[in-house]
């Protein structure tokens, strides 16, 4: 994926691998490209099989023009349109959240997969009973 708003440290399946079998169960993850012209369902698939992905983490690509809606009520745009136009100057971010609790957090894909999967339990009910 050449313009993908995945996680872009050092093996992308990392965050994956550390969350274990939560994936998938209580834990889903997505990535969504920059470049639905290219990032064709063939071309994610093997991104994919490169990078050791398993299920629970879906790749997302479709038409252009609802990629970049789905990208703007994500909040994943730059204010500045000639900016947000460039694709290489786009930011890998992660947004991640607790839809039940409704609360909402994002870091940068560069962020150690440690480190996210400690944000994530900050979310987590379960850790929340814990104290």
């Amino acid at each position: 994926m050449r313009g993908s708003l995945s996680a872009v440290y050092r093996e992308p399946g990392e965050v994956q691998t550390l969350l274990g079998d939560r994936v998938g169960k209580d834990i889903f993850m997505y990535s969504i490209t920059l470049d639905p012209v290219h990032d064709k369902p063939r071309v994610l698939k093997e991104y994919m099989r490169m990078h050791g992905v398993q299920p629970g983490w879906t790749f997302l690509t479709g038409r252009p023009a609802e990629m970049e809606e789905l990208r703007k009520r994500l909040g994943f745009t730059d204010i500045d349109p000639a900016v947000d136009k460039e694709k290489s100057a786009h930011l890998g971010i992660i947004r991640y959240g607790n839809e039940k609790l409704d609360r909402w957090a994002a870091c940068p894909t560069t962020t150690r997969p440690e480190s996210i999967v400690e944000y994530l339990s900050w979310l987590d009910p379960k850790s929340l009973r814990k104290g």
